[in-house]
């Protein structure tokens, strides 16, 4: 499990070794922690072929400050998506 806290996310340049990951099951959950903090965990379930179905593979958690992070690198690389 991770949680993206306050440290600078950096992206990284990877030229002959990136490829796309296999589509994989995945769920959210809201909560709140123990300062009241809104945060949110991503979790994400293996492939079908995995030995342990339905265990969760990776979980990621963001409160606000690292979720509008993120949402700024999403409309850099994703330029049409528009605010409603």
């Amino acid at each position: 499990m991770a949680f993206i806290g306050k440290s600078n996310g950096s992206a990284m340049e990877k030229v002959n070794k990136t490829r796309v990951h296999h589509e994989v099951e995945w769920t959210y959950t809201v909560f709140k922690d123990d300062q009241l903090n809104t945060i949110l965990q991503i979790d994400t379930y293996g492939k079908g072929s995995r030995k342990m179905q339905g265990k969760i593979s990776q979980s990621i958690q963001m409160d606000r400050e690292s979720a509008l992070r993120i949402q700024s690198i999403i409309k850099s690389t994703f330029s049409d998506i528009n605010e409603k």
